[in-house]
């Protein structure tokens, strides 16, 4: 338990790092001295939740004074204990919640950081575990049992309460050996990390080389990230330098400003208005984004378009931008908008390490399309044949049409069925 001058040591890291009283630059090395003061209190084994904080706020005290090589060391410390704790320091949703921001903060102060060191490979790979964590937690949390064999996710379960009790041992003060104690609880998450990830292969394992190598010579990634007071636009190809195009702080307030005050608060509240003013939002969004400037980084030779966007971006309909002439470089015809651009097409996903899974993946028995055509009168004379296309590349076919497309024959021929995205069965 903690004494006065524990908890002295901790309100006074809180303080400085508040800017209570003082000068900033004066307030900022006090408060690096406090935190790694706290550190000693917040100890990994102890209080990791804590111990991690400790060490985010620590990192953004090295920023604020532009001590960026030690802002790194610690933000990387913060990250290694948090991707070695996983699910365990999540609790109810609020806390859940809580954790998820703090954490997802973490990552963006790291990527920001390798930026500022030059190392923009880095902040591409710590951008791509800051998405892939959240997904991980979310499965480990709530589908494991559909990922991991019974016999997996019952070792796991004993895995989890050999943890917790040895981290509650530790937080309490009954033990005799710490540093036994301590050793056995870092062998115990080892050994559950490396089972689940044999299972679940996403996560901090992520590497740019071994990605940009699934893709072939004529396809590029546009992969958005939004930071603190920013957002970035990496530009991967399979043999060009990564390039990361990065915007102002008035780009960010810009993009903030027209997502949730023009373009969702229209949608929600006046669709006529928000659909009459369509064409000229999607051109101030293409302006804000910068668009012409980060197509014309794509090669000349880049026929097939992947986009990866970011928190909100993911509302947006980034394909269907409109783009000034001249700025794609496959294209003499000079198109109006971004779909048009690539012939091999536009694609999206949720992340780089996603998307390198999906490519790599083997599925021998993908042969079985089952489909819906045309299942209400109003669309049948506008069937623009797009099942019948997609049909050919199947070696069996089971497609519903017209009049037999209804509810109660799928639910009567279809025993298992999975909707994606807010679906919902009875509608």
């Amino acid at each position: 338990m903690f004494n006065l001058i524990d908890i002295r040591r901790i309100n006074l890291a809180l303080a400085y790092s508040n800017r209570i009283w003082g000068e900033k630059a004066d307030n900022s090395e006090s408060a690096i001295a406090s935190y790694q003061n706290a550190l000693q209190i917040y100890t990994s084994e102890a209080f990791p939740q804590n111990h991690t904080e400790t060490l985010s706020n620590l990192g953004l005290a090295y920023q604020d004074t532009q001590q960026w090589q030690d802002a790194y060391d610690t933000f990387f410390a913060a990250i290694q204990t948090t991707e070695s704790l996983r699910e365990e320091i999540l609790s109810g949703d609020e806390s859940k919640q809580k954790l998820a921001e703090e954490w997802n903060r973490l990552y963006r102060r790291m990527v920001e950081t390798c930026l500022q060191l030059n190392q923009p490979t880095e902040a591409l790979e710590y951008a791509e575990r800051s998405k892939t964590r959240n997904l991980v937690e979310a499965i480990l949390l709530g589908d494991s049992r559909s990922i991991f064999p019974l016999e997996v996710a019952e070792e796991l379960a004993l895995l989890r309460d050999e943890i917790a009790s040895a981290q509650y041992q530790i937080q309490q003060g009954q033990v005799e050996n710490y540093q036994e104690l301590a050793q056995l609880l870092q062998d115990l998450r080892q050994q559950r990390n490396q089972l689940q990830d044999t299972y679940l292969p996403i996560g901090s394992s992520f590497q740019f080389d071994s990605f940009r190598q699934t893709l072939d010579q004529e396809t590029a990634v546009i992969e958005w990230y939004i930071s603190n007071d920013q957002f970035l636009a990496f530009i991967i190809t399979k043999d060009t330098p990564l390039s990361v195009w990065q915007s102002t702080l008035a780009n960010y307030q810009a993009l903030r400003d027209f997502t949730f005050s023009t373009y969702l608060q229209k949608y929600y509240s006046d669709r006529a208005t928000w659909r009459n003013q369509l064409a000229e939002a999607l051109q101030n969004l293409s302006q804000i984004l910068h668009l012409k400037e980060i197509l014309q980084r794509l090669p000349s030779s880049c026929n097939r378009l992947i986009l990866i966007p970011h928190r909100f971006l993911h509302l947006l309909p980034l394909h269907s931008l409109p783009i000034a002439r001249n700025s794609t470089p496959n294209t003499d015809t000079s198109p109006t908008y971004l779909l048009d651009c690539f012939s091999r097409g536009i694609s999206y996903a949720p992340s780089c390490q996603l998307l390198q899974q999906l490519q790599t993946r083997q599925r021998p028995e993908f042969n079985t399309l089952f489909a819906i055509q045309t299942p209400t009168d109003d669309l049948y004379e506008k069937d623009l044949g797009a099942v019948s296309a997609i049909e050919k590349q199947f070696t069996h076919s089971h497609i519903l049409r017209n009049k037999e497309a209804t509810k109660s024959v799928l639910f009567e021929e279809m025993r298992e069925f999975e909707t994606r995205g807010r679906g919902d069965a009875e509608s």
